[in-house]
């Protein structure tokens, strides 16, 4: 009878601490997904999903530079978001410490601003179409 009791106890602290870690803030969830900036000259996007970040930078169809790896919220504002980006890997210089992103958001034109850039929310299908549709 106690094993059955030790085992429901872990089972029920098991379900909370996975209930806590699903669920995301208004904030956070509005940041989930990809996200886009470009022209017929570069193109540079963000991934994010679920504490897992993706950021690549193409200035030509040969010159790709990624970089991915983990994040956690840190701080959270009325309208930005403060990140901690960790166990980053990649093809751009890749930093040993963690490192602080800051993104500003605008709910309302579906875009976030992320070091005076700003990207639009868009599907895999089209981050080619935004490249072409912003083109000088």
């Amino acid at each position: 009878m106690e094993k059955l009791r030790k085992g429901f106890i872990m089972l029920v602290l098991f379900g909370l601490v996975f209930v806590l870690t699903a669920c995301l803030s208004d904030e956070e969830a509005f940041i989930q997904g990809k996200w886009g900036i470009g022209n017929a000259h570069y193109w540079s996007e963000w991934d994010f999903n679920n504490g897992v970040y993706y950021f690549s930078y193409t200035y030509t169809p040969q010159t790709t530079s990624y970089e991915t790896g983990h994040y956690r919220v840190i701080e959270i504002g009325e309208d930005d978001i403060l990140l901690e980006l960790f166990d980053q890997e990649g093809s751009m210089d890749t930093i040993d410490e963690p490192v602080d992103l800051r993104i500003e958001f605008d709910s309302v034109g579906d875009m976030i601003s992320i070091s005076g850039k700003e990207y639009f929310r868009v599907s895999t299908a089209s981050l080619e179409a935004l490249g072409t549709s912003q083109a000088p």
